[in-house]
């Protein structure tokens, strides 16, 4: 019994170990362009945002995004709150593959990490849920780098493009 145990063990971390490695020979020609935008609210608020964004790109349309947003009050129910609305803003993602948000909170930070991974993910899905106002996903469900950087620096963000 124990050697059937090991064996099993040993076939799951060499098929994770595949899977690792084959994302990364795909991804491991992406580029990326940082981009970065802090927010600070009304000193009665006491919260600052800082948002940061990676933006994994290969022959001019977005592969992939980590998009981390770091919210920081001394009041832990405005965090609270911003969590709340976190969270119910990223339900409407729960269970579209290819696209993942974790939120942490310590005790003066509340960390949103969002990755969309556009290389893979169901466009269509994705827009049923974002709609297409204001979206950059193009006909063909790409994400044209240009417009998606546009898209950013409109809302304030600086790209180091």
């Amino acid at each position: 019994m124990k050697i059937k145990n090991i064996l099993l063990l040993f076939i799951l971390v060499i098929g994770i170990f595949l899977f690792t490695a084959c994302k990364n020979d795909e991804e491991k020609n992406y580029k990326l362009i940082r981009c970065t935008r802090e927010a600070e609210s009304a000193e009665s608020d006491n919260v600052s945002i800082k948002l940061s964004y990676e933006v994994y790109y290969q022959d001019d349309y977005v592969k992939k995004v980590i998009a981390t947003d770091k919210v920081t009050s001394s009041d832990s129910s405005i965090l609270n709150q911003y969590t709340e609305s976190y969270e119910k803003i990223y339900s409407a993602y729960d269970g579209l593959d290819h696209f993942s948000n974790k939120i942490t909170v310590t005790k003066n930070t509340m960390t949103s990490v969002t990755e969309i991974d556009y290389a893979h993910i169901d466009t269509e899905k994705l827009l049923k849920i974002e709609g297409s106002d204001d979206n950059v996903i193009d006909e063909n469900g790409r994400v044209p780098l240009k417009d998606f950087i546009s898209f950013y620096e409109k809302y304030g963000a600086e790209c180091d493009t």
